[in-house]
């Protein structure tokens, strides 16, 4: 229901060509091109937008917009689809947030589904650069779920996907504020916020 949902709402954005910054970061990127060892340590050493001024340093979007062009190349509804998919992804995670909250599933339900047809996340699926933003918040509810586990595997996995986070989109830094209401509404005993 979640999935179809966001279907519904935004199948239009799989007919939306390139848009403002995705003519930089991908139409005029030729590193996008090949897989090499140059090009991954330009990911991780430099920003997006390397020629224009603006400071963005989002390695994880570049791997992703790399990964689409060798799958799509320069066609941009493989690249919509990427970001449709990460935004279902949302959707679900948020699901089951909400379960582990203790909520009931009809309230998981709701809630993913509202956040699936909510209407601000249309620029991030319009615009393909705007997938920063939904890896960052992909890989910020996959920590919190992750570090509702208990034991150390969990934790390795929560600290793997917050530095996923972090490589996507600066907001996540909020992760562990956002980690703590979580332990606090669910009233976990305070050793775990040390964890």
């Amino acid at each position: 229901m979640i999935v179809i949902l966001a279907f519904a709402a935004y199948a239009p954005t799989f007919q939306t060509g390139f848009l403002w910054d995705d003519h930089v970061m991908i139409e005029a990127n030729p590193r996008l091109q090949q897989w090499s060892a140059a090009n991954l340590r330009h990911d991780f050493s430099s920003d997006v937008f390397e020629h224009t001024g603006d400071a963005y340093y989002r390695p994880m979007q570049t791997l992703l917009n790399r990964l689409d062009y060798s799958l799509w190349g320069l066609r941009p509804v493989g690249f919509h689809l990427t970001n449709f998919l990460i935004h279902a992804g949302n959707g679900l995670l948020i699901a089951e947030l909400v379960l582990a909250l203790g909520l009931s599933p009809l309230m998981a339900l709701l809630t993913a589904c509202l956040f699936a047809v909510n209407p601000l996340v249309v620029e991030q699926l319009m615009i393909i650069a705007g997938r920063a933003e939904l890896l960052s918040l992909f890989f910020t509810l996959l920590t919190i779920l992750l570090l509702l586990q208990e034991g150390a595997v969990w934790i390795a996995l929560a600290c793997a996907a917050y530095l996923a986070a972090l490589l996507s989109k600066e907001s996540a830094v909020a992760a562990p504020l956002l980690t703590g209401f979580t332990f606090y509404f669910k009233h976990e005993r305070p050793q775990r916020y040390l964890t």
